[in-house]
């Protein structure tokens, strides 16, 4: 007969370190969640919590908005990170493919070539507000241009601190 797939993955890391003083024993938690990957799998790491002596430390998550159609599956939308409380303390949103759009853009968009066009990170709070305009004074923007091959030739800085361009 046949056998199904078998998906094989790393599900935690255990590190102990052995002292005078006594054991200290930090462990790294590893999922995979559909919902997560627009209820699909398709094998990205989606939750690290980390853990020291059996208390939570840190817990981070990493959305994707994949494109099956287009093989890009395995491209971060948004990573939130959240400290021991359960407080969002920090997060990085990623869009592709979003070459025209002076106006701002949404992680949430599925990417078409797989380009990093704009990387955003929070400077105050973290949010669920999907579309951020270009001159939002709670976000550093860095915004990028590609050449016809998809090298990047151009770093555009917008947000907080101004707007600069890197070439």
């Amino acid at each position: 007969g046949e056998y199904p797939p078998t998906w094989v993955r790393q599900e935690a890391v255990t590190t102990t370190v052995f002292s005078s003083g006594g054991n200290a024993v930090n462990e790294t938690r590893l999922y995979y969640e559909t919902k997560r990957q627009n209820n699909a799998q398709y094998g990205n790491l989606t939750q690290v919590q980390e853990v020291a002596d059996g208390v939570l430390q840190r817990t981070t998550l990493t959305e994707y908005y994949p494109n099956p159609a287009a093989h890009i599956v395995n491209r971060p939308g948004r990573t939130l990170v959240y400290d021991a409380a359960g407080v969002c303390r920090s997060e990085v949103r990623s869009s592709y493919d979003m070459l025209d759009n002076a106006a701002g853009s949404d992680f949430r968009q599925p990417p078409s070539k797989g380009l990093l066009t704009e990387r955003a990170q929070a400077l105050k709070n973290c949010s669920d507000t999907g579309w951020l305009a270009t001159n939002n004074g709670d976000w550093q923007i860095e915004r990028y241009k590609y050449d016809g091959y998809g090298n990047r030739i151009q770093t555009r800085l917008l947000g907080a601190t101004g707007d600069s361009v890197d070439r």
